[in-house]
């Protein structure tokens, strides 16, 4: 049996959420386009502020009350529950991983491939089985290795254990 850790999921996805924004402000810069992965429009990011609405509008309707926290929650409970299907993928089914490719250290290969396998059954379940276009797939993974490399470069800046 995979054991999921959500503690370890939920620190990791602290520096992931800021590596998202650091990554859409660095696209922006350099005149790339991104957008999230389960809308309509072609994709290039899998880390999204539309798991985590879904997510509050569940938790929401089960909750007594309004859960209205803004964008940057719902991008961090995107990645959570990315980085916890992920993982759990991976450990289940023993699903390939990013590891030593193009500069890929342990880590940031680990995040982008836990991120990558996470966001696969939440966009099945949101789009359906349509496959996106090539160019929105190789936008998504140099979205990914962007925001893992950030991630793994965050967390090394303020010591946490990745």
């Amino acid at each position: 049996m995979v054991k999921i850790n959500l503690k370890e999921s939920a620190w990791l996805a602290l520096p992931v959420t800021v590596a998202v924004y650091v990554v859409s402000w660095l696209f922006g810069i350099l005149g790339i386009g991104t957008t999230p992965l389960f809308s309509a429009v072609p994709s290039t990011s899998v880390v999204t502020g539309t798991v985590g609405t879904k997510v509050l509008s569940f938790i929401g309707g089960i909750l007594p009350f309004s859960l209205n926290f803004g964008t940057i929650i719902t991008v961090y409970l995107s990645a959570v529950v990315g980085l916890i299907i992920g993982s759990f993928l991976i450990g289940q089914f023993n699903l390939p991983a990013f590891k030593n490719f193009l500069g890929f250290n342990g880590n940031s290969g680990k995040i982008a491939s836990t991120l990558m396998w996470g966001a696969l059954p939440v966009y099945l379940i949101l789009v359906g089985f349509k496959i996106p276009p090539i160019m929105s797939i190789v936008g998504i993974l140099v979205h990914t290795v962007a925001v893992s490399l950030v991630a793994v470069w965050l967390a090394n800046l303020v010591k946490l254990k990745i």
